[in-house]
């Protein structure tokens, strides 16, 4: 028996495998589409990278100079400060070598001249009893002329002595000038090392001073 089927032909079900196809090519031009619009997006973003590259090159080229401009100015901060560093501490040493240097010529009495003062670093036992403290002019210039037993000195007490020679009419000249030399702050210790007669007519002699600067002190 055969069956007619009356129903007109667009209205009738299409068959199943007919609709698989159709649902088959949508899947794939969905893909396809994902697929150029993720390539097109990927695109885009390689092309922003490129113009932000770009970008971070022009800024690094523009920055450049002024980077070398800044590290050239800082080192040349830094130079001129190690340069006032170092005529702050000169001029702190002239200044105080002056002061010193000006109150040695002020202590010394009438008759009396200086021929060197020379700065020296040896070995020098300090001790109290040899500033002389106590005696008269002329014993401590006695007591200060005495040589010291270098047995008694230690090996690493080496002290910076200003060495001071000259000559005086009179011995007595020669012990006022010592105790004033010690009257002054800037040594620690003042000896009278040596003085001789120079037999001549009038009568002279000459002497040689040790003035102990103390440690730590900043005159070089």
């Amino acid at each position: 028996m055969y069956k007619v089927n009356l129903i007109p032909r667009e209205l009738q079900s299409k068959p199943f495998y007919q609709n698989r196809k159709m649902l088959r090519s949508a899947f794939v031009s969905l893909m396809v589409g994902i697929i150029l619009v993720g390539y097109g997006a990927f695109l885009f973003n390689v092309h922003l990278q490129k113009e932000k590259l770009k970008s971070l090159e022009l800024e690094l080229m523009l920055l450049t100079p002024s980077a070398e401009k800044l590290d050239t100015a800082r080192n040349t901060k830094t130079v001129n400060h190690q340069k006032i560093i170092k005529l702050q501490s000169l001029l702190k040493n002239n200044v105080h070598w002056f002061n010193l240097l000006q109150d040695v010529n002020n202590s010394v009495p009438k008759d009396t001249w200086l021929t060197k003062i020379q700065l020296v670093r040896e070995k020098y036992e300090v001790s109290k009893e040899d500033r002389g403290q106590g005696f008269s002019i002329d014993e401590m210039v006695g007591y200060g002329s005495k040589p010291k037993n270098s047995e008694n000195v230690p090996s690493n007490s080496y002290k910076r002595v200003l060495t001071i020679t000259g000559g005086s009419k009179s011995l007595s000249a020669v012990g006022v000038f010592t105790y004033n030399l010690q009257q002054l702050s800037y040594f620690q210790e003042v000896n009278l090392e040596k003085a001789w007669d120079m037999e001549t007519e009038p009568s002279e002699m000459m002497f040689s001073i040790n003035a102990v600067l103390p440690e730590g002190d900043d005159i070089e």
